[in-house]
């Protein structure tokens, strides 16, 4: 059970969750946004809008794997890599400066899923919304225990084709380290499952909580 917060709606200056019509989906949501204490009007102060959220039947036929951000699109898929997206970011265009979230409506079942993924994507529109280079180079030596050069040239999104989108890149990892060190409370069901390369514990979510506040 979601603890009980002082608030009813943290972070609604920064989240447009009016596309979300069911409000049992909208107070899911919501939950994760009231345990999740980044800063996020951070993303509206630097382009003046809110990033919208959506619970949707995702539809996107494509390589849920290591081609998903040339298509334009962030995707999260199942373990057993059935061909289903659990939440998508969508790059920012210009119809949407800050990119926008979608969940799939058919995780809504499982509040805690839900939430871990809403807040997976939600840490790619700060990424995209408001993370510097130098915070990016940080939290690289951080995953790395400190060796910022551990991959060589291998940079923040690395994209080489084949099997290396869950296994390598930075930017995925980023996920996890971002709940853990602004939503510690929250479950995490999805994150043990993951068979990325870069593993995450609470000493670094400490010092990644540090950089990016930066």
């Amino acid at each position: 059970m979601i603890a009980v917060r002082e608030w009813k709606r943290r972070h609604q200056r920064s989240f447009d969750l009016r596309s979300i019509t069911d409000r049992a989906h909208k107070a899911i949501i919501q939950e994760a946004l009231n345990d999740c204490d980044y800063p996020f009007i951070r993303i509206r102060r630097e382009h003046g809008v809110r990033v919208p959220v959506n619970v949707a039947t995702l539809r996107y036929s494509g390589d849920y794997g290591a081609h998903s951000h040339s298509h334009g699109v962030h995707a999260l898929e199942y373990p057993d890599n059935r061909a289903q997206a659990l939440g998508l970011f969508w790059l920012p265009t210009s119809a949407h400066p800050v990119g926008r979230i979608e969940v799939a409506v058919g995780i809504m079942t499982d509040p805690d899923l839900a939430r871990e993924v809403f807040l997976a994507e939600a840490a790619h529109a700060v990424d995209y919304g408001v993370m510097t280079d130098e915070q990016r180079q940080a939290l690289f030596a951080i995953v790395h225990l400190g060796d910022s050069a551990a991959h060589g040239t291998h940079g923040w999104w690395e994209e080489r084709g084949g099997n290396d989108y869950w296994s390598d890149w930075v930017a995925e990892t980023f996920m996890a380290l971002f709940m853990r060190a602004f939503a510690p409370d929250l479950p995490r069901p999805l994150e043990a499952r993951q068979p990325w390369t870069h593993r995450v514990d609470d000493e670094m979510a400490r010092q990644a909580r540090a950089a990016l506040l930066e």
